[in-house]
């Protein structure tokens, strides 16, 4: 299962809900919610902004953007995040 396949380049700003396991052994997409929430499981705490850090990482580099296109919009402190992404043109 790969992350691209789930996060599409089809217009220039894309939201995404997305759902965090923080303290994981590894960073990895794992699954995808009836209602379309991606899971995935970041390998840093939860502690001073590790975890949405990694995961704005690792979704910039799994869809192949910069990490200034991944934005936390929503769910700073929850475990369920609303990403925006910004797609170049």
């Amino acid at each position: 299962m790969q992350l691209s396949h789930y996060i599409h380049k089809d217009t220039e700003s894309n939201y995404y809900r997305i759902k965090v396991t923080p303290g994981s052994p590894k960073t990895e997409f794992y699954a995808v919610l009836e209602d379309g929430t991606v899971k995935i499981r970041v390998a840093a705490p939860r502690e001073k902004n590790k975890a949405n850090t990694k995961l704005v990482e690792y979704i910039a580099d799994e869809i192949g953007v910069s990490k200034s296109k991944v934005h936390i919009v929503g769910g700073f402190t929850d475990a369920l995040k609303i990403i925006r992404i910004d797609f170049p043109r």
